[in-house]
């Protein structure tokens, strides 16, 4: 009878650990699931983002393009009288334009980041489905 007992008890505080393994990959799960989605919602954010800034960047890149044909039209007309203003212009738009490629640039390196934590949290899911005891990565 005793043996039994002792048998029975074993058998209650394996299944209790068992429960609790269960419990804690549960929320483990859970928990990267969030953040994988919280992370698509982020990158799907810095994408508009950069769509916007791109935008914005072709634009300027027009007018900068179309102020310099004026310049060059201008400058014809005037016999190039006024060269200190235009280039004044010139400069000014070259900074926006500077501006927005290095902000661009940031975005990037900041998306490559984001799609190799997307990477990693869809790998480590995948080890999860795998073996979700994690006991053969040991």
């Amino acid at each position: 009878m005793e043996e039994l007992f002792s048998s029975l008890l074993f058998l209650t505080f394996v299944n209790g650990a068992f429960a609790l393994a269960m419990v804690y990959y549960a929320k483990e799960i859970y928990t990267v699931k969030s953040q994988y989605e919280n992370m698509l919602v982020s990158q799907s954010s810095l994408q508009n983002q950069q769509t916007v800034q791109n935008q914005m960047l072709r634009e300027k890149a027009d007018d900068l393009d179309m102020l310099i044909m004026d310049i060059q039209t201008k400058m014809e007309e005037d016999k190039y009288a006024d060269l200190a203003e235009i280039n004044n212009k010139i400069r000014s738009l070259e900074l926006v334009l500077e501006n927005h490629a290095k902000s661009w640039t940031l975005e990037q390196a900041f998306e490559q980041k984001v799609m190799e934590s997307i990477a990693n949290i869809k790998q480590w899911m995948k080890k999860m489905g795998d073996d979700p005891t994690l006991i053969r990565g040991y």
